[in-house]
């Protein structure tokens, strides 16, 4: 089936796409539409090619969606019909089967992300006749829902959450420690999200992540690209944010569409399987110069805040001589100061944006190395609560703590 498939998907990308009349084009630009006949076509093609790694009912779906679509010419809607019978006729599901050993040999709650619904069907009904409680987490859930939702799995010792993309944002997970990626998006910025659910600060056990690859496939090479170019998996937070900017890509959407690209444009998967190894070398040389140049720049701003900071003292607010210092040998840092900024995921340009904006600043006693202390507590810009105790009196300054929010709060 997969064979078949990425051959029929492949001819489709090439020369399946139907032409729109004129007419049809004018009532297009007359609706407006964001994307035009094209577009939908390409994302349509990426779509099925993701679901393909997915689960064949995914794939069955999807297919007999495109046959009664009016994006493809006649003779690929036929193909489309028969390839939707024979994935529905698959039965066995090797992903699947891995799952279940997991879970039966699992004492704790686990995460299982899939971005397909259907999968997410096929995944919430094994869990339950493993007889273990199964929490499904989906964009369709309105607010009270998913709030009903993560209270059950918090309160499920062996719960299981499977969730889509609407589980990777915004959800402190932290009380699990099992997380199962059952297919691994294109986009890496998503797989970042995901872990960034359970590894985050105040989360007591070493997490442990499962991502799911079928040997021979796309994502076997997607899975390498992410592992062995881009190190997805050893990144610190930000790092990934640099690289993608190098590339022109903000959010990793057109990350994705290349890899799209790739796979639906080559000729074979050997010829795809070059192409990633070529962009596996770029991203690599993005990711050193990506780095580079951060530690470049952060050496002149620190060197021009430091000079600032001497100069100007006496007549800073604590806030800026804060600000100024941070990133300097102006200001030291105490042990594990560092490493719970990391853990809380808040970034070094949060905590300037959140001393530029009027904290709250009062004091908070002496310490025992450091002497008068101050506590510093603002909000970022996205409503994120940051605090910080420092000793803010003479140079070199010292942080002594950080904290604040998780994460921002959720929009209403």
């Amino acid at each position: 089936m997969y064979r078949g498939t990425s051959g029929f998907l492949r001819d489709l990308y090439r020369e399946g796409f139907r032409v729109p009349t004129e007419e049809e084009e004018v009532a297009d630009q007359r609706r407006k539409k964001a994307r035009t006949g094209r577009g939908i076509f390409f994302l349509e093609c990426l779509r099925l090619a993701q679901r393909l790694c997915s689960s064949s009912p995914a794939l069955a779906t999807s297919m007999a969606k495109l046959a009664q679509g009016e994006l493809v010419l006649p003779g690929y809607r036929r193909r489309a019909q028969d390839l939707a019978e024979q994935a529905k006729a698959v039965t066995t599901h090797s992903k699947l089967e891995h799952l279940t050993t997991l879970l039966v040999s699992m004492e704790d709650r686990a995460v299982v992300f899939s971005e397909h619904l259907p999968t997410v069907d096929l995944i919430e009904k094994r869990v339950k006749e493993l007889g273990r409680p199964a929490i499904a987490f989906t964009g369709s859930l309105n607010r009270l829902e998913r709030h009903r939702a993560l209270t059950r799995f918090k309160k499920e010792p062996k719960g299981v959450l499977v969730s889509t993309r609407a589980g990777t944002e915004g959800l402190n997970l932290q009380f699990c420690h099992q997380l199962v990626n059952y297919e691994l998006p294109w986009n890496p910025m998503v797989v970042e999200q995901r872990i960034g659910r359970v590894h985050r600060f105040g989360q007591q056990r070493e997490v442990e992540l499962h991502n799911y690859a079928a040997n021979g496939t796309v994502e076997s090479h997607i899975l390498r690209l992410l592992h062995t170019k881009i190190r997805l998996f050893e990144l610190v937070v930000g790092e990934l944010d640099l690289i993608l900017e190098r590339m022109g890509d903000e959010d990793g959407e057109s990350f994705a569409g290349l890899l799209g690209d790739l796979w639906l444009g080559a000729e074979s998967d050997a010829a795809f399987e070059k192409k990633v190894e070529e962009l596996g070398d770029r991203v690599v040389t993005e990711r050193t110069a990506a780095l580079a140049d951060e530690e470049r720049s952060s050496a002149i701003a620190a060197a021009d805040a430091a000079g600032r900071l001497k100069a100007e003292f006496a007549t800073l607010t604590v806030p800026a001589r804060l600000r100024l210092g941070y990133g300097t040998v102006l200001l030291q840092l105490a042990p594990g100061v560092e490493s719970t900024r990391s853990q809380l995921g808040i970034s070094v340009s949060e905590v300037l944006e959140m001393l530029s904006m009027g904290p709250v600043v009062e004091p908070a006693g002496m310490h025992a190395d450091y002497g008068p202390i101050c506590r510093v507590l603002g909000l970022t810009t996205r409503g994120r609560e940051i605090w910080m105790v420092a000793q803010v009196d003479r140079l070199p300054l010292a942080l002594v703590e950080i904290g604040g929010d998780p994460e921002a709060p959720l929009a209403p």
